[in-house]
């Protein structure tokens, strides 16, 4: 990997940068920026670090006896705390998940519009009634975005979460499969309210109708294609038919042009990837939306290349030889979701999406440590440490940091927002298992 000479800085993707090679260009790119600028930066890293531990410290109080009894009687206390709760929600979903600082004036709008309740995906997810199937995951996002009430796509909608359900192989439910589909159509449609924000009731609803079958198939797509072609590679689909849905998948995002269905495997996931292309088609045409093809092909490749590797491949590249296709595989994902949920695409946001997911993919891999590891997967946090030429746990405070200075320019907010939700998510993680920190310390 090297850095392009006459570009310094995270790699500035635009539409023109979605196609899969160029994206593979602007990766390394970033990725070489990155490795240098922590080699550099080594003081701003520990800086960084060392609000993160602040931050922590913050935290433990608000236990006490002290704290509680300041939260439970004095209500202008229990208010600007929570004030400060939902302004920290809505900053950090602006940044991890649209690419922007969001305007303080419309992150107060924000909190007093929804008097304390801001959807998240997060929220949404945790409602769920996991007794109620689909049925349980629709009222859920209904109650927590209540313009879907008024859409008549959600009965549909429902329907096809329960033929989902009922077509994944059972190893790929009971591994979460679903409710990573979830968590990625709720993701498009949470992006999709809070993009119409200043919208009238009527363009609300006629967005958010619009998008709920493309929100739908990448929740779909993404379970089938990640989980269930590539993670299970025997027993649930024969490799004939595994390989004429890779052929299917590649033809389509490449040409835009009708599947042929001669020869389609009678599998119901081949029938289920059919269906969703067709809903993709009919709700962003090709020649409207080349950008979007281009960027889902190169996802897909991605994720081909990282369930591929092994971990002689890592000890022979090193670490940061797998961190491109890392932030491929999860930065097009979240510039898929946004141009789906969005009406329009603001300048600055491709890049800003595609450069900071990166963080969000090592807390994923460190949060599954263990699961991953069972399963078999290479990702930073399962390589034998003694194989490694770098350390992955400081790579992603490193890439906070780098985040926070070269992504987002050094804005406080940017920095603030990703120290005080990122502190919180490790906190959570560490302080579910004691053995946790130990064992990453250890290692």
């Amino acid at each position: 990997m090297s850095i392009l000479q006459d570009l310094d800085g995270p790699f500035p993707f635009g539409r023109t940068d979605l196609a899969a090679d160029r994206l593979t260009v602007g990766a390394r790119h970033t990725v070489a920026h990155f490795v240098r600028w922590r080699d550099r930066n080594q003081d701003a890293i520990a800086g960084h670090v060392d609000r993160y531990t602040r931050h922590l410290e913050t935290l433990v109080p608000r236990s006490g006896l002290a704290s509680a009894v300041r939260y439970r009687v004095l209500p202008r206390s229990r208010r600007r705390e929570r004030y400060r709760e939902i302004a920290r929600e809505v900053n950090y979903f602006g940044v991890f998940n649209l690419g922007e600082v969001p305007d303080p004036a419309l992150v107060a709008a924000i909190v007093d519009g929804f008097g304390g309740r801001v959807p998240s995906v997060t929220g949404i997810l945790a409602d769920l009634d996991g007794h109620r199937g689909a049925a349980g995951v629709v009222e859920s996002l209904e109650r927590h975005l209540p313009v879907l009430a008024e859409v008549p796509d959600t009965r549909w909608l429902g329907e096809r979460l329960d033929r989902l359900h009922r077509i994944l192989p059972e190893s790929v439910v009971r591994a979460g499969g679903m409710g990573k589909a979830v968590r990625a159509l709720a993701g498009v449609l949470v992006i999709g309210a809070f993009d119409t924000l200043d919208a009238d009731p009527a363009a609300r609803r006629e967005h958010l109708a619009r998008i709920v079958p493309a929100a739908y198939a990448l929740g779909a797509a993404y379970v089938i294609v990640d989980d269930t072609l590539q993670d299970l590679p025997g027993g649930h689909v024969s490799p004939a038919d595994r390989d004429w849905c890779h052929r299917a998948i590649l033809h389509g995002l490449t040409t835009g042009e009708a599947v042929d269905v001669v020869g389609m495997p009678d599998h119901p996931v081949a029938e289920e990837l059919h269906e969703l292309y067709g809903m993709l088609r009919e709700s962003h045409p090709f020649a409207e939306h080349r950008h979007l093809y281009q960027a889902a092909e190169a996802m897909y490749l991605a994720q081909h290349r990282d369930a591929a590797r092994t971990v002689a491949d890592v000890e022979a590249g090193g670490l940061a030889a797998m961190y491109p296709d890392l932030l491929v595989k999860a930065g097009v994902s979240r510039v898929v979701a946004n141009a789906v949920g969005r009406r329009r695409l603001p300048d600055g946001a491709l890049a800003r999406c595609l450069n900071t997911i990166l963080l969000g993919q090592f807390r994923d891999d460190l949060r599954d440590r263990d699961e991953d590891r069972d399963a078999g997967r290479v990702t930073p946090f399962t390589v034998p440490p003694d194989l490694l030429d770098a350390d992955p746990l400081h790579d992603l405070f490193a890439y906070d940091a780098y985040v926070a200075s070269e992504v987002f320019g050094g804005d406080p907010t940017a920095a603030e927002t990703l120290v005080s939700v990122g502190a919180v998510k490790l906190a959570n993680h560490l302080s579910a298992d004691p053995g946790r920190a130990e064992e990453l310390l250890r290692d």
